[in-house]
């Protein structure tokens, strides 16, 4: 929107704001991204939209709601999330979710309201949003053994222990992937 208010070529544009090496500066950069919307009938819709400065795409963030992560109200994408009543939006930039999350990197809806970390000798494992004891945000598979949170990632990092007390669970994930964020060239 800039490039069109200054009357700068938006390549030209892009190029001034991200340095001539094509090397991005970060918070003040413009960045131009698609987002793929997968549809209940198993269709899919491509969009092109503008990212909001500060939004980085290689860390777990947890937003209040979807739109958040754009630089305004994306009007396109309304129509497919105006129903949602979802209350926090996780985004994980890996394959932290695998196997119950298979389309990664992705904005999750997260399910607040009952924030309790399954038993060891649970069947069920869910994808949890933690504030780490050092108040990073990871995502990862998360389960409960005595009064220890173990948390698993599956970069095959391993298991790490921490005291349940000394975590902040935000929130996991429902299942459902509202949409995927590709460069401006594409996906993959």
């Amino acid at each position: 929107m800039l490039a069109v208010i200054l009357d700068v070529p938006f390549p030209e544009f892009n190029r001034e704001i991200d340095g001539e090496d094509g090397e991005e500066l970060g918070v003040g950069s413009v960045k131009n991204v698609n987002v793929r919307v997968y549809g209940a009938d198993g269709a899919t819709f491509e969009y092109s939209l503008t990212l909001a400065n500060g939004v980085d795409l290689w860390r777990p963030a947890v937003y209040r709601h979807w739109a958040d992560m754009f630089s305004s109200r994306p009007a396109p994408l309304m129509r497919h999330f105006r129903a949602n009543k979802y209350k926090l939006f996780g985004w994980i930039p890996d394959d932290s979710g695998y196997p119950s999350v298979l389309r990664a990197p992705c904005l999750v809806p997260l399910k607040v309201d009952r924030l309790i970390v399954e038993s060891s000798t649970s069947n069920q494992r869910r994808v949890w949003f933690i504030y780490l004891p050092d108040r990073t945000l990871e995502v990862g598979f998360a389960y409960q053994e005595q009064r220890s949170l173990f948390l698993l990632k599956s970069d095959r990092t391993g298991v790490k222990k921490y005291p349940l007390s000394s975590v902040d669970l935000l929130g996991h994930v429902t299942g459902k992937v509202l949409f995927q964020i590709g460069h401006s060239n594409g996906f993959g």
